[in-house]
């Protein structure tokens, strides 16, 4: 049996608490207007407080459609590789044949899972609006693709993307490591 796809799905619950809140401002700036046309030579405000309450709402509930994802998805672990929509950089797919090594990084309390590449520069180079992230992260010591999966809706684990990991290609799978700080901010990631 082939393995299967591991999916974590996106936060959206502010991006729909601001559409709905958009479209009610919108819809109740509306009513006020239509109600108040007829007072605007006795008060003004009355007509233009509805105005900039219509198009206030307007965009608030334009934006926020906007930033809905086309891709629902923040990681997926699938047969292609490690799709990306939930680090600093957002690296999109990941293919096997670039990752290193997949493992657990824990830094203070927290754990990020880790994906190290074979060749950082050459992913740069493939994604040049990410270089100078990417530069300025291995100039830090600090691993270039880090994610913070405890911090998806569903409060998932590194360990089940690591199992994820390791269904479709086990020998990825690192022992877990951490961050060690040195003076000047700079740092390096041991083994634990």
């Amino acid at each position: 049996m082939a393995a299967q796809p591991f999916r974590i799905k996106k936060e959206q619950a502010r991006n729909r608490i601001f559409i709905v809140i958009g479209a009610a401002v919108a819809v109740a700036s509306l009513v006020l207007l239509v109600v108040n046309l007829g007072s605007y030579d006795a008060a003004p405000w009355l007509v233009w407080g509805p105005v900039v309450g219509l198009v206030a709402g307007s965009l608030c509930f334009a934006l926020f459609i906007k930033r809905m994802p086309d891709d629902p998805y923040a990681l997926v672990i699938d047969e292609d590789g490690i799709w990306d929509h939930a680090s600093q950089l957002d690296a999109g797919l990941i293919p096997w044949d670039d990752i290193k090594g997949v493992y657990d990084l824990r830094v203070r309390l927290g754990h990020y899972l880790v994906i190290d590449l074979k060749d950082p520069e050459g992913f740069a180079e493939r994604h040049p609006l990410m270089r100078s992230a990417i530069e300025s992260r291995q100039r830090q010591g600090l691993p270039v693709l880090e994610i913070a999966v405890a911090s998806f809706p569903g409060n998932y684990t590194v360990d089940e993307a690591l199992d994820a990991v390791r269904q479709h290609r086990k020998k990825l799978v690192k022992g877990p490591k951490k961050f060690k700080s040195e003076k000047k901010g700079l740092g390096q990631v041991v083994p634990v």
